[in-house]
C-alpha cells in the first residue's frame, strides 16, 4: 500500500504540478465550459441584445472631413541653414510629422475658428461665463477633432475629421477649420520670411565686412613680401637657384684642377727645375722654355769640355758658371709661374665663396617663401569662401523679397469639406456584442466555477491528494424498480422471520433482465473489487469500511453493489450497515431491521440471528443496523468493533461495512481503524475539496488506513476508467 501511495504521490508532483502553476487543461476547462454553458448563453444573449438596441436607439453621427497639404519651408530655412553659427541654429525652426499635429490642434490655430464658430452658434456655450467661453468653444472643437498623418511616413498629408449630431454644424465647423488652416500657413509663412529677412540683414554686414578684412590682410601680405603670387616669385627662385648651381659647380671643378697644377708645380720645381718644362702651367712660358733650351744646349757643351778640360780648369769653370746663372734664371721664372698659378687660385676660391653664399640666401628665400604661400593660400581660400557666402545671402536675399511680395498659399486643400453620415451598424454591433458577451461568458462560468471549489474529475481528486483512485463508477439513476436488479427473483425466493411472526424480508423485487447501462454499472464494481486486492497483494485484505466525507455522497450504493461484486467472484461476503445513526440499508434492500450490527456490538450472541443470506446472491448475507435504543456512542467501542470483526473474520472471506460520512460523525473513524482499510466515495460535481482534505487529515491523524478512493462520475460514461 505504502508503493501505491508513494507512485500517486509521484503522479501528483509530476501531473498535478503544471496545474498548481495556473496550466489549466483542455479536459478541465472544456467541462467548466460544459457547466457553465447556461451563464455563458445568457451574458452572451444579454450582451448581443444590448448592443442590438444600441445600435437601433443610437442617433446618426455627421463626420465632415477635409484633407490638406502641408509644404514644408522652402527659401527662409535654406537661408537659415546655409549659416553654421549659433544664432543660425537658434533661428532654424525643425518640425516634426509628430508635433504638426499638435500644433494644429493648438489653440494659436484653431482660435479664428472658435470665434467663427462662436459667432454663428452662440448657444454652444451659452451657459458658460463670458470669460470661459472661448475655452469652452476650443474643447468642443478639440475633442471633436481628429487630425492624422496619412499615405506613409513621407507624406506631408494631413486628414482632418470633425464630428457632430448636427449636419450643419459639422459642415460649418470643419470649413471654419480649414479656413484656419490655410491662414495659419500663410501667416506662418510670412512670418518665417520676415525672420529670415532680419537674419540676412544681420548677416550681410558681417559677411561683407570679413571680405573686405581678408582682402586687405591679402593686400598687405603682398606689398610687405613685394610679391604678385607666391608662385610667379617661386619660379623666380628656381630658375636663379638652377643658374648659380650650375657656376658654383664650374667653380669647384676650376678650382680642383687648378689646385693639382699647384701640386705638380711645386713639386717640380722641388726636384729638377729643368724638368718642370712638363708641369702644364710652365709649358706655355716662352722664355722658360728657351732658358731650359739653353741650359740642355749648356749642358751638351759641359760634356763635351769634360772630355778634354779638368774640373777645375778656367774653361770648365766658366762653362759651370754660366750653368748656375741659366738655374737661377730658371727658378725665378718658375717662382713667378708658381705666384701666378696662386694667385689664380686665390680668384677661383674668392669666386667659390661668393657662389656659396648666394646660393645660401636663395635657399633661405625658398623657406620664407613655401611659409608665405601657405599664409597666402589660407587668406586666399579664406576670402573666396566669403566672397561665395556672401554672393549667395545676397541672392537669397533677392528670393525672399521676391516670396515676401507674393501672397500664394504655401498649404493646399486636397480634398474639400465632405459629409459622410455614420450610423452604428446592427449586424457589426451583433458580432462584437456576441463575442463580447461569449468572452464575458466564458470568464463568469470559469470563474464561478473556480469559486464552488468542486470535484469534477478525477485529476482533481489527484490534485489535492496522493491517495490512489481505485476506480470510476459510472453515473447511473437507481430508482425502486431497479436498484435489486441483478440481486434474485422476485420476493417469494426468500422469507426471513426475525421475532416478528409473519414479517417478511423482501430483498428482490424485479426479475427482468437488466438495461445495458446498468451492467456496465454492475461491472465497474468488479473492476473495481480488482482494483482493491491490487492495493495489498501481500497481506489479504478481510473487512473494508466505505465512507465519504460528506453525506449523501453514494456510499450505500457502493457498499452494496461491491459486496455483490466481491460475492460473485466467488468470496464469502457480509455486507454490514453501520450507520447506526441514520440506517437506511434495510430500506434500500427492503429486509428487516428488527435485529442488526447495533445488536451484536452489545450482545455477540445475536450474531446468528441477525445476518440474513441473499438467496439471490448465494455467498452475500447482509447485516442490517438494528433497531435497538442503545446509544450509538456507547456501542461502538473499539472493543466492541475488534470482537466484531474477528468473529465474523473467521467466517467471511470479505466484511464490508457501510458507515456514516466522516465530517458528520466519528463513527467512521472508529469502525475503519479496526478494519484492514477504508474505501471513500466521492461523488464528483458534489464533493468540495476542502470537505475530502478534512476527511483525509482525519483519517491519517486516527491512523486509519486509507485503501483509495472510488470516484462517481458526474455524466454518464460507457466503460469503468481506472486512475
Amino acid at each position: 500500500m505504502k508503493s501505491q501511495i508513494f507512485q500517486s504521490v509521484q503522479s501528483a508532483e509530476t501531473g498535478g504540478g503544471n496545474e498548481a502553476e495556473g496550466q489549466l487543461e483542455l479536459g478541465r476547462l472544456l467541462a467548466a465550459l460544459q457547466r457553465g454553458k447556461w451563464i455563458i448563453l445568457g451574458i452572451t444573449a444579454l450582451i448581443t441584445t444590448a448592443a442590438v438596441a444600441r445600435a437601433l436607439l443610437s442617433p446618426p453621427t455627421y463626420r465632415a472631413s477635409f484633407e490638406i497639404l502641408i509644404q514644408p519651408s522652402s527659401a527662409e530655412t535654406e537661408v537659415v541653414s546655409s549659416v553654421s553659427d549659433g544664432s543660425a541654429n537658434q533661428a532654424q525652426r525643425t518640425v516634426s510629422l509628430q508635433d504638426q499635429v499638435r500644433i494644429l490642434t493648438s489653440p494659436g490655430v484653431l482660435e479664428p475658428a472658435v470665434e467663427s464658430l462662436l459667432t454663428a452658434y452662440p448657444n454652444l456655450c451659452a451657459t458658460v461665463p463670458e470669460d470661459q467661453r472661448q475655452q469652452c468653444g476650443y474643447n468642443l472643437v478639440a475633442n471633436q477633432l481628429s487630425v492624422q498623418l496619412i499615405d506613409g511616413k513621407d507624406s506631408r498629408i494631413f486628414r482632418a475629421v470633425y464630428s457632430a449630431g448636427s449636419e450643419a454644424l459639422a459642415q460649418y465647423t470643419a470649413s471654419t477649420v480649414a479656413d484656419a488652416y490655410l491662414d495659419y500657413g500663410l501667416a506662418s509663412r510670412q512670418r518665417d520670411i520676415r525672420q529670415a529677412l532680419n537674419f540676412l540683414d544681420e548677416k550681410l554686414p558681417e559677411a561683407q565686412a570679413r571680405v573686405e578684412a581678408l582682402q586687405n590682410q591679402l593686400q598687405n601680405l603682398r606689398q610687405a613680401n613685394n610679391l604678385i603670387t607666391p608662385e610667379a616669385r617661386g619660379g623666380q627662385l628656381t630658375g636663379q637657384i638652377s643658374s648659380f648651381s650650375q657656376d658654383y659647380l664650374a667653380v669647384q671643378i676650376e678650382l680642383e684642377e687648378t689646385l693639382k697644377l699647384a701640386e705638380d708645380l711645386q713639386n717640380q720645381l722641388d726636384n729638377q727645375p729643368q724638368d718642370a718644362a712638363a708641369s702644364p702651367q710652365l709649358s706655355n712660358s716662352q722664355r722658360y722654355q728657351s732658358i731650359v733650351q739653353e741650359l740642355l744646349a749648356l749642358d751638351g757643351a759641359i760634356a763635351e769640355a769634360s772630355t778634354l778640360y779638368l774640373d777645375n780648369s778656367p774653361d770648365m769653370e766658366v762653362l759651370q758658371e754660366r750653368r748656375q746663372n741659366l738655374l737661377a734664371l730658371l727658378a725665378r721664372e718658375g717662382a713667378q709661374a708658381q705666384r701666378e698659378l696662386l694667385s689664380s687660385l686665390q680668384v677661383l676660391q674668392s669666386r667659390e665663396a661668393a657662389l656659396a653664399s648666394t646660393l645660401n640666401s636663395l635657399n633661405v628665400d625658398v623657406n620664407e617663401l613655401a611659409s608665405l604661400s601657405r599664409e597666402y593660400t589660407d587668406i586666399e581660400r579664406e576670402r573666396t569662401i566669403a566672397t561665395e557666402n556672401l554672393i549667395q545671402l545676397r541672392q537669397k536675399q533677392e528670393t525672399l523679397e521676391l516670396e515676401a511680395a507674393q501672397q500664394e498659399l504655401p498649404w493646399d486643400l486636397i480634398t474639400p469639406t465632405t459629409i459622410q453620415v455614420q450610423t452604428e451598424s446592427v449586424p457589426n454591433n451583433a458580432v462584437l456584442g456576441g463575442l463580447l458577451g461569449l468572452l464575458l461568458g466564458i470568464g463568469a462560468a470559469l470563474l464561478r466555477d473556480s469559486l464552488k471549489d468542486t470535484l469534477h474529475t478525477p485529476k482533481d481528486i489527484k490534485r489535492i491528494t496522493p491517495v490512489p483512485i481505485l476506480g470510476l463508477v459510472p453515473s447511473y439513476e437507481l430508482d425502486d424498480s431497479n436498484f435489486h436488479y441483478g440481486m434474485g427473483t422476485p420476493a417469494t425466493d426468500l422469507t426471513h422471520t426475525n421475532g416478528d411472526a409473519g414479517a417478511v424480508a423482501t430483498v428482490y423485487t424485479n426479475g427482468t433482465a437488466p438495461p445495458r447501462d446498468f451492467t456496465a454499472f454492475q461491472e465497474a464494481f468488479r473492476s473495481l473489487m480488482a482494483n482493491i486486492r491490487r492495493v495489498e497483494a501481500g497481506t489479504p485484505i478481510r473487512s473494508i469500511a466505505i465512507s465519504s466525507a460528506e453525506a449523501e455522497e453514494g456510499k450505500s450504493v457502493t457498499a452494496t453493489y461491491l459486496a455483490k461484486a466481491a460475492a460473485a467472484m466467488g468470496e464469502r461476503v457480509l455486507l454490514v450497515d453501520g450507520n447506526l445513526r441514520f440506517p437506511a440499508l434495510h430500506q434500500q434492500l427492503q429486509i428487516s431491521n428488527s435485529l442488526g450490527f447495533m445488536d451484536v456490538l452489545t450482545t455477540p450472541e445475536a450474531l446468528k440471528r441477525s445476518i440474513q443470506k441473499s438467496p439471490g446472491e448465494p455467498n452475500l448475507y447482509i447485516l442490517p443496523a438494528g433497531e435497538s435504543a442503545i446509544d450509538p456512542s456507547r456501542a461502538l467501542t473499539a472493543r466492541h468493533i475488534q470482537q466484531f470483526i474477528a468473529k465474523v473474520a473467521a467466517v467471511f472471506d470479505l466484511v464490508v461495512i457501510d458507515t456514516p460520512s466522516i465530517l458528520e460523525y466519528a463513527d467512521a473513524q472508529l469502525i475503519a481503524a479496526e478494519t484492514s482499510g477504508v474505501v471513500l466515495v466521492s461523488n464528483l460535481g458534489q464533493l468540495k475539496s476542502t470537505s475530502l482534505e478534512q476527511a483525509l487529515e482525519r483519517l491519517w491523524i486516527s491512523n486509519t488506513p486509507v485503501l483509495g478512493i472510488v470516484a462517481r462520475e458526474e455524466s454518464p460514461r460507457q466503460a469503468f476508467q481506472l486512475a
